[in-house]
């Protein structure tokens, strides 16, 4: 009995021993993991995993959750963190107050496995990549985070979509993230890159072949628009007959019968109704046809009684009350026009389509104008609809359905939908002329298309608008030509380049000029002179082209073959066979062989026009037929080029009309006469002013006073 005794309290003595051991091993273990120093809290952390699991657990759960240590490892660590909490559970109230003082609580214990789910949330979340997301998933699959990071991979896949931007890229998106909450984005940007990479080419063909596969698309009214434009770009009756046929029942159809019918009838003669309706029997708007053929060949011109405008025709009958503030002219059948200070639009049957509710109102073209209000530019429709939203500090007028746009100082695209095809990123922007608008870009010129889209590098110093299919461009100082596609014409290798007339351009290199063709080969080689550099030989007119050698001008072919001697000192534009030329100081006019056909006798003289031709003769001036006979004594210090039988003299800085015979319509006496596009002329003396019809021969209005 005594020896079972003494046994029983050995067993005793050791059990206290190695308890009072382990604690003090979980002391020192805390105490090395506030020291940082890990490598020892690790070592006795992981020597009591046995002992004391929920102490151990927790301590090496710390360890591994610092981003700052060796050991830092979140696999590891949500196992520690679950051992921990499971130990803790099983563990009495009375341990678990011994505990506390190395700040294990219920709550820290228990919130253990949140807080490496947290880290391992913010780790991935950091990296931002889909392989990230991926390993958080796959490593994690008990963390609440899990729907939180399904988001946010379905964030970053849309990010990858956008940026690779494709039809395949967003298919693909929404084939595996079809119910994240970018689907309709996704759905949306998926249309918009399907149609970008359908119509990349710009023809018709491309955008009737995507609207045939694609019917319903969100971008139908945009490719009618550019079919209009690509379908009736000539402007030819065929054209827009045929686009109203192909696509009947749309608004565009209606615009391109509205456009042919004003175009057929521009000439208006009774007749012409009677053709109109023979050759397209099949026009829709037939009860319209008479009373709109009408209103649209009648001219409206702005009129002021008083301090009040209001609009007269061509006879002088008013057709719109003088009842606005100001006024403009109409253009596309709208005048815009102000009402107590705001702007708004005026058709021609005076009523009020467009109200009175913009700062400033712009002309109609391409079917919008450009308006402010609040200090912001937009742009409305022909109904006054907002097209174009009031955020821009500048729009300039539309050119090919599109418009350039001015934002904190930098210029965009905007279409007639008001999309914004190119944001406001470049530091100029031009017109869209022959689907190509010129851009600039840290002082460098490139070309994008109707789409926004980079067709031409900003690799140039300079450049100009496309006009038949080519343009000119500066690099390195030096002139080429570029097609539409960016390819070369002409190399950048000249010092000056002149536009095409007739088949060939004129070229200038180190003082010497020459000409090409459309081709870029120079057919006339550089061998001409110009006067100390200055761009000088004359564009082709009529076969011919004045060029130099040495001091004097001659005419050559399109060939460079010799057609009149190099005797004249100038030689002006050939015009129904005849060209000012100067000979020892004096103008006459030669034939293309050079012969004097009218002596030159002139102290100046200018080129034919509608078979007349201004001369200077004592420092006064008048006209000549093509016999050289005076048709027009020279009598003004000034006068105009004839136009539609009619030129605008001065005579001691008034001005004056006169007719072909030399005949005075209006007496020099005026401040100021302008022409406007129907025949009719605007004539101002003060602050007064009148029309004057060259049709009638007199005036069809005068305002009071004039």
């Amino acid at each position: 009995m005594m020896r079972q005794k003494k046994t029983f309290f050995l067993l005793m003595c050791l059990w206290l021993m190695a308890h009072v051991a382990v604690a003090g091993r979980i002391d020192k273990a805390f105490e090395a993991l506030a020291m940082h120093d890990v490598f020892l809290a690790k070592k006795l952390f992981t020597k009591e995993l046995k002992g004391n699991p929920a102490a151990a657990n927790y301590g090496l759960c710390m360890i591994r959750i610092d981003r700052l240590n060796h050991f830092h490892d979140l696999d590891s660590a949500i196992v520690n963190a679950e051992r921990a909490v499971s130990a803790w559970q099983r563990m009495s109230q009375k341990q678990r107050e011994k505990l506390g003082r190395h700040g294990m609580t219920h709550t820290s214990v228990t919130q253990l496995p949140q807080k490496v789910y947290d880290l391992a949330y913010a780790e991935a979340a950091d990296k931002y990549t889909l392989e990230a997301c991926n390993s958080f998933l796959s490593r994690f699959p008990k963390a609440p985070q899990r729907s939180a990071m399904l988001d946010l991979k379905a964030d970053i896949a849309f990010d990858v979509a956008k940026r690779t931007d494709t039809p395949v890229a967003y298919e693909q998106f929404l084939k595996q993230f079809g119910t994240s909450r970018h689907l309709t984005d996704a759905q949306d940007l998926l249309d918009k890159s399907i149609y970008l990479h359908q119509t990349r080419s710009g023809t018709a063909e491309s955008y009737e072949a995507y609207l045939a596969k694609y019917p319903d698309t969100p971008f139908k009214e945009e490719v009618y628009d550019r079919l209009f434009d690509l379908r009736t770009r000539s402007g030819s009756l065929e054209d827009l007959a045929f686009f109203a046929r192909r696509y009947p029942g749309t608004a565009h159809a209606v615009r391109a019968w509205h456009s042919l019918f004003e175009r057929y009838t521009a000439d208006f003669r009774p007749e012409v109704l009677n053709e109109f309706r023979l050759d397209y029997p099949d026009y829709p708007f037939k009860d319209q046809l008479k009373g709109d053929l009408e209103l649209l060949r009648t001219e409206m011109l702005p009129y002021r009684v008083a301090d009040k405008w209001g609009f007269i025709d061509q006879t002088g009958a008013v057709r719109i009350k003088a009842v606005f503030d100001a006024v403009d002219t109409f253009s596309e059948g709208l005048a815009p026009v102000q009402t107590e200070g705001r702007w708004g639009y005026v058709n021609k049957k005076g009523e009020m389509p467009v109200p009175s509710d913009f700062d400033e109102a712009g002309s109609f073209r391409q079917g919008l104008a450009v308006v402010s209000r609040g200090g912001m530019i937009g742009a409305v429709n022909t109904q006054g609809k907002v097209v174009v939203p009031f955020q821009y500090d500048e729009i300039f007028e539309f050119s090919e359905g599109l418009a350039v746009t001015v934002k904190n100082g930098l210029h965009g695209l905007v279409n007639s939908q008001g999309r914004e095809v190119v944001p406001p990123r470049f530091d100029s922007a031009d017109d869209l002329i022959e689907g190509r608008a010129m851009v600039e870009d840290n002082g460098m010129v490139g070309y994008v298309d109707y789409q926004g889209v980079t067709v031409i590098d900003a690799s140039f110093r300079s450049g100009e608008r496309f006009k038949d299919g080519m343009a000119r461009v500066q690099r390195d100082g030096r002139t080429g030509m570029i097609f539409t596609d960016g390819v070369f014409l002409a190399l950048c290798k000249y010092d000056r380049m002149g536009n095409f007339h007739e088949g060939r351009a004129a070229v200038m290199l180190k003082r010497k000029c020459g000409y090409i063709d459309k081709k870029g080969v120079e057919v006339i080689p550089v061998r001409f002179d110009c006067d100390q550099g200055i761009f000088l030989p004359g564009d082709f007119s009529e076969g011919v082209a004045a060029v130099k050698k040495g001091r004097y001008f001659g005419l050559i072919n399109v060939m460079g073959e010799e057609e009149a001697p190099f005797e004249f000192e100038s030689i002006g534009t050939m015009v129904s066979g005849l060209a000012p030329a100067r000979k020892k100081g004096r103008y006459g006019y030669i034939d293309k062989k050079g012969k004097l056909v009218v002596p030159n006798t002139f102290s100046d003289a200018r080129a034919f026009a509608e078979g007349m031709a201004a001369v200077e003769v004592k420092g006064r001036w008048g006209f000549i037929a093509p016999d050289g006979k005076m048709a027009v004594q020279a009598l003004y210090t000034a006068a105009n080029d004839f136009s539609k039988g009619t030129s605008v003299v001065e005579d001691g800085g008034l001005w004056g009309l006169i007719g072909t015979r030399g005949e005075v319509l209006i007496t020099c006496a005026m401040d100021d006469i302008v022409r406007l596009e129907s025949g009719m002329v605007r004539v101002r003396k003060a602050d007064r002013f009148a029309y004057y019809s060259t049709e009638l021969r007199d005036y069809i209005w005068t305002e009071e006073g004039f």
